[in-house]
């Protein structure tokens, strides 16, 4: 080639002020669409991660209290039964042999579930902090209601309504435990 038509090629590396500008502004909006998103779904999977344990907890009591033909007592605590209302700390499943309704240092734990994830609320009805499976299956006292709620608010909440019978159903929370649940949280 001849230098008359030789051409001076420039590269340049990096990014510009208004490239990087740009960049930051797309990665934001896409994060602020994102992030509520991934909020959400964690909430919810770990609310139905927690109606899971509650639900194998009752089912387990129902069913060893029948099989074993010996009273089970599911109680709100991390080791034994607190007496709150609270389930969000765990729950344990023991054989009450005493028949008492306390775990005493000989009473086997069949199950235990620790604290809940952060985020996540379950709550029952005032002055039920224990259920007491009698040796024929059915539970002892009135029927009990758990409110189980996350960080996706009141609205997000449902209640799960635990029969004398050991029937389980799921409904919407009602309003006020709702709110109770998700201000705990």
């Amino acid at each position: 080639m001849h230098a008359s038509f030789r051409h001076v090629r420039r590269t340049t590396h990096g990014f510009t002020l208004l490239d990087m500008i740009l960049t930051v502004l797309i990665l934001a909006l896409v994060l602020g669409i994102a992030i509520p998103g991934v909020s959400h779904t964690v909430s919810r999977v770990r609310a139905v991660s927690a109606r899971t344990a509650i639900t194998a907890s009752l089912f387990d009591a129902h069913r060893n209290a029948t099989v074993l033909g010996r009273q089970l007592v599911v109680c709100a605590g991390k080791d034994g039964c607190s007496g709150s209302a609270d389930w969000s700390e765990g729950w344990i499943v023991f054989i009450d042999d005493n028949r008492d309704r306390q775990r005493g240092p000989a009473e086997r734990i069949i199950r235990h579930e620790a604290a809940l994830p952060r985020g996540v609320g379950l709550r029952s009805t005032v002055g039920r902090s224990r259920i007491v499976y009698q040796p024929n299956g059915s539970n002892a006292g009135s029927n009990v209601t758990f409110t189980l709620c996350d960080r996706r608010g009141p609205q997000a909440a449902e209640r799960l309504i635990l029969a004398n019978g050991g029937r389980l159903r799921r409904d919407r929370a009602e309003a006020a435990p709702a709110v109770a649940c998700v201000a705990g949280l």
